[in-house]
């Protein structure tokens, strides 16, 4: 239970929005649902689910991952040192500050004040991956959140909630998700969902063209 309650904590803690029919969307309830990730950065099962959903390129969600291990708790900043990550990822110093800042185009992310104002290092917000996130998830009618709280909220109503938690209070940040993506997930998941209950095999499942369509997309993302 306090290892359940420090990812709480760090993943969304009760920062909620209200929904339809009187229900709440909790951050970290919806984050957390699909999984908790595993080892020492402890970043969520979701994040590899929905990046396409999210519209990251590889090098990008390698950066947020960085960061948000950086950042211990919700309310927490992360403030990475650039140079010491580029020898971890065969990147430049540079090309891992144009991430940050698509990163931040995206609202994933946000450069806040340091408390220390001789702090001279860029902090990082990592909030607003969270929330979205827990949209992602909230969005996916395939989702243990979606099962479990009456269904999935449909896309125009997601594309309605801006985040105003941490670091976002001023501006708060709406998010340009791929719904489209999101779609083909599902579609991909129901498959083979229909797969295993109906006992068929990889090459049956394989020449399905619902199954072809989707596993295109998801393949042809750039690098």
């Amino acid at each position: 239970m306090a290892e359940q309650h420090k990812i709480e904590n760090r993943w969304g803690g009760k920062w909620d929005w209200p929904i339809d029919s009187g229900r709440r969307l909790v951050i970290s309830d919806a984050v957390m649902s699909g999984g908790p990730g595993r080892g020492l950065a402890i970043t969520p099962w979701a994040l590899n689910r929905y990046e396409r959903v999210l519209r990251l390129k590889p090098g990008e969600t390698w950066l947020l991952k960085r960061l948000l291990a950086l950042a211990w708790t919700f309310n927490g900043h992360a403030y990475p040192s650039f140079r010491k990550m580029s020898l971890e990822s065969d990147c430049s110093p540079n090309t891992l500050r144009k991430y940050a800042r698509r990163l931040e185009e995206l609202g994933y992310i946000r450069q806040v004040d340091a408390s220390n104002p001789c702090d001279s290092r860029k902090h990082y917000s990592v909030a607003g991956t969270y929330a979205a996130l827990a949209l992602c998830v909230a969005a996916d009618p395939t989702s243990p959140w979606a099962k479990r709280h009456g269904g999935a909220l449909s896309p125009e109503w997601a594309s309605t909630l801006a985040f105003s938690g941490p670091g976002y209070e001023s501006a708060p940040a709406a998010f340009d998700l791929d719904w489209g993506a999101l779609n083909k997930l599902t579609n991909r998941h129901r498959l083979v969902s229909s797969a295993e209950d109906d006992d068929l095999s990889p090459d049956d499942v394989l020449s399905l063209e619902a199954w072809e369509e989707a596993d295109s997309y998801l393949d042809a993302a750039p690098e």
